[in-house]
C-alpha cells in the first residue's frame, strides 16, 4: 500500500504554494505550543529573510509532513513551528500596510496567506488552527486587523491583568507575542528611513522572497500513523518533535477515538512528565529505555511504532498508569539522593552515573521487578562493575552489551525467568577476564574527569572495609595532574632536559591525584619540586590520602615517566589485591 498522496507524494513547494491556495492547516489539538524564541530561532528567520533579499537565491526552509485529514485540509505532523512563524510574519506585514493606509495590499495579502475577512462580522476566518494552549490566544492577540502600537496595548493589559489575578500567560502564548512584536519593530526599524514609497517596495520583497523564494519539502501521507512513520526520517531543522511529542499526539487522538477520560489522560502525562523534570530529552530516553526493558533492544526510529502496537491491546489510560510508576523508578535512577534512603545504593547509582553508559538504564529499570528487593542493591553492584571492566577500561563493543543487557538479562528479569545468581553467572562469564582487565588498567587514560576522579575514589576509600569516606564534591576534592597538563616555562623546560614527551604521560591515571581545592589553585603548572615543597611545608592534611602519601614524600625526588609508569602498575596491584572491581 502507498503510503504517500498519489498526486502529492513528497515534493519541493514553495511557501506560496503551500500557504497561497485554499487550503486550511491545523496543529493536532494537544501537540506541544510555539517555542520558538527571538534569541535564536525567529532573529535566525529575520536574518535569513534579509540575505536572501540580498542573493535572491533559493532557500530551503527544511521538511513538513502532513496528514490530509479532508479535501481542503491538512493536519501538520511536523512543520507548525516555521507555519506558525511565516503566518505572523505575513500578520506583521499586514498590520504596517494597513498602518501605511495600503488596504489593497493588506487585503490581498490577508487573503491569500492568513484568511478570508467575512464582510459582514469583520471577522477572519484563518488558514492556520493552533494547538489548544495557543490557538485562543493567537485569535484574540495576534490575528486581529489591528496596528502593532495597538497590540503592544492589549498585551500590557493582559499582563496587567495576569499580575492583578496572580496567573500567568502561558510561555507558548509568551513566545507568539514576542515573535509577532520582535517582526515588527525589526521591520519598523528598516523603514524608519526610507521614503513611502521605499517602504512599500521593501515590504513587497519581503512578501515576494519569504513566498517564492523559502522552499520546503512537503510530504503528505493518506494515513495518520503513516505521517508519524514518515517523520521520523524527515526534518532536520527546528525544533524537532522528540518521542514524546508524538506520543502525546498520538495518546490524545486513541483516546478520542476509544471514548476514554481525555482528561484523565492529561493528568496522567503531566504526572509522568512531573516525574521526570519536564525535561524533553529525558523523557525521550525514558520512552524508549522503557521499551527496550521490556522488548529487548529497540532502535530510535521503532520507538513510536512499538506504542502504537502496545495501544493495539491496552487502553491509553492502562499504558499511563504503567508509565506514571515507571517515570518515577526511572527518575530514581537519576536523581537516587532524592528517592532512597540506603547510602549504598545512592552512592552505586551515583557511579553508575559517572561511568555514563546509558544501556544500563534499561536493565535498572527492569531491576525494580526483582521477587526479592534487597536483590537490588546486589544488581546495582555487578552491573557498575561489569560496566567499569567491560565499556570503561576495556572498551569492548556495545553492541554486544546492547545484546547482553537487554535482552538476555532485562527482558527476563520481567518475565520472571531469571533470578540475581543466574544474572551474576552471566556477567561473570561476559566480563572481560581478569588477565585482560589488569592488563587493559595498567594503561589506562580516563577520558573524563569524573571517571578519573571516581577510580581514585575507590582505590582510596578501599584501603579498609570502611564507609566512604572521600568526598565527591569536585568543588571540595579538586583533580590535581602532578605532571601539568600545561606545565609552566620553568616546568616546561626541566621536562625537556628529562626528555619527557609530556602529552604521552600526563593523562595517564599515575599522574592523577586527589587534592583540596585550595591546594589545587596555588600548585597551579609547577614543578613537582616547588608543588611537593608546598604540601609538605603549607598543606599536610592533603597528603594524608594514602594515594598521596607516595608523590610527596621526601623519598620522591622528581616526577617523571618513571615515576608515572610504577604508580600506574601500584594502582593495578591495589586492584588485584583488594579485588576492585571483580564480580564474585
Amino acid at each position: 500500500m502507498p503510503i504517500f498522496i498519489e498526486k502529492e507524494g513528497v515534493r519541493d513547494v514553495s511557501i506560496r504554494e503551500l500557504l497561497g491556495r485554499h487550503y486550511n492547516f491545523k496543529v493536532p489539538r494537544y501537540q506541544r505550543g510555539f517555542c520558538w524564541d527571538i534569541r535564536k530561532e525567529v532573529s535566525q528567520f529575520w536574518d535569513d529573510i534579509q540575505n536572501m533579499k540580498e542573493k535572491q537565491e533559493e532557500y530551503f526552509f527544511g521538511s513538513m509532513i502532513f496528514y490530509k485529514e479532508q479535501e481542503d485540509t491538512y493536519t501538520i505532523i511536523d512543520g507548525q513551528q516555521r507555519i506558525a512563524l511565516v503566518t505572523i510574519l505575513f500578520i506583521v506585514i499586514r498590520d504596517i500596510y494597513m498602518e501605511l493606509k495600503k488596504e489593497w495590499e493588506a487585503s490581498e495579502l490577508n487573503s491569500e496567506f492568513i484568511g478570508k475577512t467575512d464582510t459582514t462580522t469583520k471577522k477572519i476566518e484563518k488558514k492556520l488552527k493552533l494547538s489548544n494552549v495557543d490557538d485562543e490566544f493567537f485569535i484574540k492577540y495576534i490575528l486581529p486587523l489591528r496596528s502593532g502600537k495597538e497590540k503592544q496595548f492589549y498585551w500590557k493589559q493582559l499582563l496587567k491583568n495576569c499580575r492583578k489575578h496572580k496567573e500567568k500567560v502561558p510561555t507558548s502564548n509568551r513566545l507568539l507575542y514576542f515573535a509577532y512584536d520582535y517582526l515588527y519593530e525589526s521591520i519598523n526599524d528598516e523603514l524608519k528611513n526610507m521614503e513611502e514609497k521605499k517602504r512599500i517596495e521593501f515590504l513587497n520583497s519581503v512578501v515576494k522572497v519569504v513566498s517564492d523564494n523559502f522552499k520546503i519539502i512537503k510530504s503528505a501521507v493518506k494515513n495518520e500513523s503513516y505521517a508519524y512513520e514518515v517523520f521520523e526520517t524527515l526534518n532536520e531543522r527546528g525544533k524537532q518533535l522528540g518521542f514524546r511529542d508524538l506520543l502525546k499526539t498520538y495518546l490524545f487522538s486513541k483516546a478520542e477515538d476509544k471514548k476514554e477520560d481525555v482528561k484523565e489522560v492529561e493528568t496522567k502525562w503531566d504526572k509522568i512528565c512531573k516525574n521526570l523534570n519536564n525535561q524533553s530529552e529525558i523523557i525521550d530516553d525514558f520512552l524508549r529505555h522503557y521499551l527496550m526493558s521490556i522488548n529487548g533492544i529497540t532502535r530510535k526510529r521503532e520507538v513510536f511504532k512499538k506504542f502504537q502496537e502496545i495501544l493495539e491491546k491496552y487502553n491509553v489510560v492502562i499504558l499511563l498508569t504503567e508509565l506514571e510508576i515507571e517515570s518515577k523508578n526511572y527518575a530514581s535512577l537519576l536523581e537516587p539522593s532524592m528517592y532512597f534512603e540506603d547510602k549504598d545504593v545512592i552512592h552505586l547509582l551515583e557511579d553508575i552515573k559517572t561511568l555514563n553508559v546509558k544501556l544500563c538504564y534499561p536493565l535498572l529499570l527492569s531491576g525494580f521487578c526483582l521477587e526479592d528487593k534487597d536483590n537490588f542493591p546486589k544488581l546495582l553492584e555487578m552491573i557498575l562493575k561489569f560496566t567499569f571492566r567491560y565499556s570503561t577500561v576495556c572498551g569492548r563493543p556495545s553492541n554486544k552489551l546492547e545484546r547482553l543487557y537487554l535482552n538476555d538479562i532485562s527482558v527476563k528479569i520481567r518475565k520472571k525467568e531469571i533470578d540475581i545468581e543466574q544474572i551474576k553467572k552471566i556477567l561473570i562469564e561476559k566480563s572481560p577476564s581478569d588477565d585482560d582487565f589488569y592488563e587493559e588498567f595498567k594503561n589506562f587514560v580516563p577520558e573524563d574527569s569524573k571517571v578519573a576522579r571516581y577510580i581514585l575514589r575507590e582505590i582510596e576509600d578501599s584501603k579498609s572495609n570502611r564507609e566512604k569516606l572521600v568526598n565527591k564534591d569536585p568543588n571540595v576534592l579538586n583533580l590535581e595532574h602532578v605532571m601539568p597538563l600545561n606545565p609552566d616555562p620553568d616546568c616546561k623546560k626541566h621536562l625537556e632536559n628529562k626528555k619527557v614527551k609530556i602529552d604521552d604521560w600526563n593523562k595517564m591515571l599515575g599522574n592523577l591525584t586527589l587534592l583540596l581545592k585550595k591546594v589545587n589553585e596555588k600548585l597551579e603548572n609547577k614543578c613537582f619540586k616547588e608543588k611537593q615543597k608546598i604540601l609538605l611545608q603549607e598543606y599536610k592534611e592533603s597528603s594524608k590520602l594514602s594515594i598521596n602519601k607516595e608523590i610527596f614524600s621526601k623519598q620522591t625526588k622528581d616526577w617523571t615517566n618513571k615515576e608515572i609508569g610504577k604508580r600506574q602498575e601500584q594502582f593495578v596491584k591495589i586492584v588485584k589485591e583488594r579485588k576492585l572491581w571483580k564480580i564474585d
